[in-house]
């Protein structure tokens, strides 16, 4: 049986896991920006590039969580109130790969960008990361891509 996952405005009791999982999931990281997190984060550091990352790209941070356990992080970002659209990112410790939590969080990311007036939602993937393409794919997303990445685009109507 699939357990139900929620999102939580990401504060600081959630920093020591998500910092724990960023540091020490290998299989984690070469999917995230940077492929390589060979820095140490401390928990200031973690506050401080949240923060500065939640200005520049006008954002709202989310934890993952399931039950109580925070297993990953999630966030709307470039919110456009004026076009409607927004975009988002993900990323879920590698222990909770292939369980179905991934299209339990789009599915609560698509609410959380409803209830803000957000039209369109878009994400750039990776194109080795076929999961999170299919993820996508569930939701009817429209798709362009370069060498590097799939564009993915949802309408919410």
């Amino acid at each position: 049986m699939l357990e139900i996952i929620s999102l939580e405005p990401l504060n600081e009791e959630h920093s020591e896991i998500l910092i724990k999982y960023l540091n020490e999931d290998l299989e984690l990281q070469p999917y995230l920006n940077n492929g390589n997190n060979s820095h140490i984060l401390s928990k200031n550091e973690f506050f401080e590039i949240q923060e500065a990352w939640l200005k520049k790209n006008n954002a709202k941070l989310f934890a993952i969580k399931l039950n109580n356990l925070v297993i990953g992080s999630t966030s709307i970002c470039k919110i456009d109130l004026v076009n409607q659209t927004a975009n988002t990112g993900v990323w879920i410790t590698s222990a909770f790969w292939n369980k179905g939590y991934g299209t339990q969080r789009l599915k609560l990311i698509l609410v959380q960008c409803s209830l803000l007036g957000i039209k369109t939602l878009n994400c750039k993937i990776k194109k080795n990361n076929q999961r999170s393409k299919r993820i996508w794919e569930k939701f009817n997303a429209s798709f362009n891509e370069d060498h590097d990445f799939f564009y993915a685009s949802i309408c919410l109507d």
